[in-house]
């Protein structure tokens, strides 16, 4: 098992935006190679059973199925796994062959941002990059459609909303930290509940699942 460094988690209320918006500033019209599954149980790429060794395309959907589990390695010292449940999808966009964009839509994911090739998470409208050019492991965990659980494992990451224009930095062992659409009240309310029923939600052992 991984050990785990000190974490710190953010709960971040999201504004849903349509399902079919692409988290990417444009798609290649020709298949690009991203990465390749390393580790896979109950997973398909594209809609098709994947095995280790297959390779995942520039704009492939990744999901995981219950009880099981993908790990996707890519150039730069990227890597990004999912637990049970998951669904994502995974864009290099155009002219940034450095950067590869993960929009997750379910379930959890733990991904691992290189010096110089960056993992950069989209979940509705709200981003989570490393911040500056040092590698950065980050953990999100989709609660619902409208809040997720965003953990920083190891370095600093940004955290940016765009319906209300916030950001805010995740420094590795800090305490917990949470936002709910600027209203700190039901925020701090929200926090201290999942606090006491951390245990027994889903996405907490879904994040656990990535230990």
């Amino acid at each position: 098992m991984m050990a785990r460094r000190g974490l710190a988690v953010f709960l971040i209320a999201l504004l849903a935006v349509p399902a079919t918006a692409s988290p990417s500033t444009g798609s290649p019209a020709v298949a690009v190679p991203i990465g390749t599954i390393s580790q896979s149980d109950a997973t398909n790429v594209g809609g098709a059973g994947a095995l280790p060794g297959t390779t995942v395309f520039s704009g492939d959907t990744i999901e995981v199925g219950p009880r099981g589990s993908a790990w996707i390695l890519m150039n730069g010292g990227r890597n990004v796994r999912l637990s049970s449940d998951s669904r994502i999808r995974l864009v290099e966009p155009v002219g940034g062959a450095n950067r590869v964009e993960m929009e997750i839509f379910s379930g959890a994911a733990r991904f691992r941002s290189g010096e110089k090739a960056t993992v950069v998470a989209r979940l509705a409208d709200a981003t989570v990059r490393a911040k500056g050019t040092q590698p950065a492991v980050g953990l999100i965990s989709v609660v619902s459609r409208n809040l997720a659980i965003v953990g920083a494992e190891q370095g600093e990451l940004l955290v940016s909303t765009a319906h209300d224009g916030r950001s805010l930095t995740l420094r590795e062992g800090d305490a917990w930290y949470r936002i709910f659409q600027g209203r700190w009240r039901s925020a701090v309310s929200l926090h201290k509940s999942i606090q006491r029923t951390k245990k027994k939600l889903v996405s907490g052992e879904r994040l656990a699942e990535l230990e």
